[in-house]
């Protein structure tokens, strides 16, 4: 089991604007969009639907990758895909 080392897309916003940081450049956000959007397709390619996306399901890798996960609490991966 692999470990999302950045956490979860929503701890990721929290933590940036606690520390007032810019929360994410527009150029990574669109990433992220384009990266879930292609898991997805591949998800319902196999007649699979995740029915929850939400940025808690959205993980961070160490290595700019950005995983889809059914549920936090059970670190389930659906799909893994790397940011172009």
């Amino acid at each position: 089991m692999e470990l999302a080392g950045k956490g979860d897309l929503l701890s990721n916003l929290i933590k940036k604007a606690k520390q007032n940081e810019r929360i994410i450049e527009e150029k990574e956000i669109w990433r992220i969009c384009r990266t879930v959007g292609q898991g997805l397709k591949m998800l319902h390619a196999k007649n699979i639907v995740h029915k929850d996306i939400k940025p808690q399901n959205i993980l961070m890798m160490d290595d700019s990758s950005v995983k889809v996960s059914k549920n936090k609490n059970t670190n389930h991966l659906f799909c893994s895909l790397i940011l172009i």
